[in-house]
């Protein structure tokens, strides 16, 4: 699986046949995906700047895309995913999403949050995720907000079933 960021508020999640983009950005370059995710209420709608989707994703609910199996929770703010792609157990929600949940989660491989909010760092490691994806306009502060020394920026992130890090990683899209 392969995260790439595509604006500020917005990645592509890429498995070996399925792509999903997250809250895609109204301006910027064209991309195509199988399947686009809305993470808050109110952001709902085709967007322009994606191409050959098959389904938008806006609320909760149980979805198949490809193979990729998408599970959605509400809250009042929007929906937590749970995505099951290449094998991996990955949490995709915003940080004010996961607060209102906190009750309903369960361990998770990978967590891809996008920071729209402060948050309690207990709720982050509980998920016991080998690796904690920021994304967003407050993403460095979330990820001081764990108290973590060793933060990776980067534009691109991979990782696979069988090689993920012993440790949590937390990682800050640039």
């Amino acid at each position: 699986m392969e995260i790439t960021k595509i604006s500020e508020n917005s990645i592509k999640i890429r498995g070996k046949k399925t792509s999903l983009i997250v809250d895609p950005a109204p301006i910027g370059a064209k991309n195509s995906a199988d399947a686009v995710i809305y993470l808050e209420n109110g952001m709902q709608g085709a967007s322009p700047k994606v191409e050959n989707y098959r389904i938008i994703i806006e609320s909760a609910g149980e979805y198949e895309v490809g193979g990729v199996k998408i599970n959605g929770i509400p809250s009042s703010e929007g929906c937590l995913f749970t995505i099951i792609i290449d094998g991996l157990r990955v949490l995709l929600s915003t940080t004010k999403v996961l607060e209102k949940l906190q009750e309903k989660l369960e361990q998770h491989d990978v967590s891809i949050l996008r920071v729209n909010s402060d948050f309690n760092p207990a709720h982050i490691t509980s998920l016991e995720s080998a690796a904690v994806l920021f994304f967003g306009a407050k993403a460095q502060e979330g990820a001081k907000t764990l108290g973590e020394e060793k933060v990776t920026k980067v534009e691109k992130y991979a990782v696979t079933a069988d090689k993920l890090p012993v440790e949590m990683q937390i990682i800050v899209f640039k």
